[in-house]
């Protein structure tokens, strides 16, 4: 494998370090001289204080070709983190988050392993965020996003009522057309194979009429929401 001269000197891929309260530390990177199939893994170990609230181990993924680059979301780590490229330049950080995203305590520590590796294993584990709400709407992303899956159920007796999700930061007027629709009257799922594009946010709502929004707002459903990361 030949590397690029002017990143030569960075090459790095793998390591495992002890992360502690705020600290940011980088894992591992790697530089080649063409775009190839790398696939990033990462685990991680959190040590806390009897009582502390919930950690959540992180990893910052970049990754690109020439002048260019992109950057994962924030991926918190559960058991075993897979993330496959395809690029010329990959680099990966960690930290920890406590459950409002910010830094935990110093009393916090964290043993972080993560390495790239050439290649795909062939895997079809996706990398996904589950959001979870309730009520008669809800936002889940204000920005834009890739939907897979959208399921739930009714808090409430059988009746007539319909899950309408929009392309939108809030709940759009009576008459609106969703880009997502499904019976709400029990439990209820609806999956798109290779996700369903939110240019400009994810915003559900329960609507009493099965074309267009009329909304219900004495309605209560529990809505579980599966976006790429």
């Amino acid at each position: 494998m030949t590397y690029a001269t002017v990143r030569k000197s960075d090459v790095n891929f793998g390591d495992r370090m002890t992360l502690r309260g705020g600290e940011k530390k980088s894992l591992a990177n790697i530089s080649v001289a063409q775009g190839q199939a790398f696939t990033v893994y990462a685990a991680a170990e959190v040590v806390a204080p009897a009582g502390a609230a919930p950690v959540y181990p992180v990893a910052g993924i970049e990754w690109g070709h020439g002048g260019a680059s992109l950057r994962a979301r924030e991926l918190r780590i559960y058991r075993r983190l897979r993330f496959p490229v395809v690029a010329s330049t990959v680099s990966v950080s960690g930290w920890l988050v406590d459950d409002k995203g910010q830094p935990p305590p110093k009393t916090v520590l964290c043993r972080m392993a993560a390495f790239i590796a050439p290649g795909s294993d062939g895997e079809t584990l996706r990398n996904t965020n589950w959001i979870s709400q309730s009520g008669p709407e809800g936002l889940i992303s204000a920005g834009p996003e890739q939907v897979l899956t959208i399921e739930g159920y009714a808090a409430q007796a059988p009746a007539a009522r319909w899950l309408m999700v929009f392309d939108a930061t809030a709940r759009p007027a009576n008459g609106a057309f969703p880009a997502l629709a499904c019976p709400a009257r029990r439990a209820f799922r609806r999956d798109r194979f290779d996700s369903q594009g939110f240019r400009f946010g994810v915003f559900w709502a329960v609507s009493s009429t099965p074309i267009t929004l009329t909304f219900l707002n004495t309605a209560d459903l529990r809505v579980d929401a599966e976006v790429l990361t």
